[in-house]
């Protein structure tokens, strides 16, 4: 089920327009969940503006004191480049938000504004996956696919005690707009399920190449397949 944090009009072209929710009606609707579906897991998408991201935040501290699973993609900017969290947001987004979160899976773009830094090799992924352990005691998942390249896509995880390489082969000539809603969703299925953290991560990345690979054209566009296997 889905708690709505905002409304976005926008084609496979781009964000045309964005309209936050009242935080007052996201809580409204994080209630009315907990109050006769409590899940096993979550995860959150885009929040928008500080406003929304605090309400999220106070409504997340009953998941976590349930044992909730927390998954947090932090989704700050569109494909097209249009921003999805307003700058002014990002403090109350580090400080409430992620601290609470059991994962956050930043892909470079994401994890650069984290850590205020490039990123531009998998030894400065390992060291933005350990900066944003360390600096907001959260399990790290920074994904490779914007480095581009050839060879394997590499992740990397990092939970404060073992740092992980996790390859998949990089799918070519395809629409890969939504894989990281769609990696962030499978974990969270794969851990509500009973999976291990590790194992969640290395199966929700199957699932997601699997998705690109089997994608197919909507009109002039390509869009992800997640039942295809």
């Amino acid at each position: 089920t889905t708690v709505v944090t905002g409304v976005t009009a926008q084609s496979p072209l781009g964000v045309k327009a964005v309209q936050a929710i009242d935080p007052a009606v996201v809580k409204a609707q994080f209630d009315a969940v907990m109050d006769e579906l409590t899940p096993a897991g979550l995860k959150t998408g885009a929040l928008f503006n500080d406003s929304v991201v605090s309400m999220v935040s106070d409504c997340l501290k009953s998941a976590v004191s349930a044992g909730i699973w927390i998954i947090v993609d932090p989704v700050m900017v569109a494909t097209s480049g249009s921003r999805l969290l307003d700058e002014s947001a990002l403090e109350v987004f580090c400080r409430d938000l992620l601290p609470q979160a059991s994962l956050v899976t930043p892909n470079i773009p994401e994890a650069e504004i984290l850590v205020g830094h490039r990123i531009t090799d998998t030894d400065q992924m390992r060291s933005a996956a350990r900066e944003i352990h360390d600096r907001f005691g959260v399990g790290t998942l920074v994904k490779g696919g914007h480095l581009g390249g050839p060879g394997d896509v590499v992740d990397i995880f990092f939970d404060g005690k073992q740092m992980l390489e996790i390859s998949g082969s990089r799918v070519t000539g395809k629409w890969t707009h939504g894989t990281g809603c769609t990696m962030s969703a499978a974990i969270t299925g794969y851990l509500c399920a009973g999976s291990p953290l590790e194992v969640a991560i290395r199966g929700a990345k199957h699932l997601t190449s699997r998705a690109i690979a089997g994608g197919y054209q909507i009109g002039r566009h390509g869009a992800l397949n997640p039942f295809a296997d």
